[in-house]
């Protein structure tokens, strides 16, 4: 998981899921744009991430310490694991 700001005249933040599979290959998985990167813009990204990610204990989120980025991955993956770096 990242996010990068939209320096342009319609503002916003660019977010992306990213996987690795067992070759140790990285591709984007699903990328969206919110408006900012608050509770509810996160919450709607992972409710349709799970639409084509499903919760499972084999799946693991690696991502930074954001607030509402952590609450969105816990409301909505509750069975899979989450790890912060900083």
């Amino acid at each position: 998981m990242d996010a990068t700001h939209l320096k342009n005249g319609y503002g916003g933040v660019l977010v992306f899921a990213s996987a690795q599979d067992p070759h140790r290959h990285h591709y984007i998985k699903v990328f969206g744009i919110l408006d900012s990167e608050n509770d509810a813009s996160w919450g709607w990204f992972f409710k349709k991430l799970l639409s084509v990610v499903p919760d499972t204990p084999e799946l693991v989120f690696i991502n930074e310490i954001n607030s509402s980025l952590i609450k969105g991955i816990r409301n909505v993956y509750s069975a899979a694991h989450h790890g912060y770096c900083t």
